[in-house]
């Protein structure tokens, strides 16, 4: 099984870039939180917008609505970045 999460930095268009693609396993929290320090370390966040993908279908099948909000709302937000988008892309084609 793959990662259940992707983290990127488009310089380009200034947008930090988190994908949920599905419900953590308990040992992906700690690896989550080194990538996202890692790649917020090389930005100004207070001059990127942070885009969180998620697929609201996975949400509700697994509870990561719940979980995301709970787990990573106040992380996100703390680290000062200039908008914070939640962006369901289930819909997408």
């Amino acid at each position: 099984m793959g990662k259940s999460y992707l983290v990127s930095v488009d310089a380009s268009q200034a947008i930090f870039n988190v994908v949920i693609l599905r419900t953590f396993l308990s040992s992906e929290y700690v690896d989550f939180l080194r990538t996202y320090n890692q790649n917020i370390s090389t930005i100004n966040p207070s001059e990127y917008e942070l885009h969180v993908r998620y697929s609201k279908n996975d949400v509700r099948k697994q509870n990561i609505f719940q979980e995301l909000k709970e787990s990573f709302y106040h992380l996100f937000y703390r680290s000062g970045f200039k908008k914070v988008s939640f962006i369901d892309f289930s819909n997408d084609d």
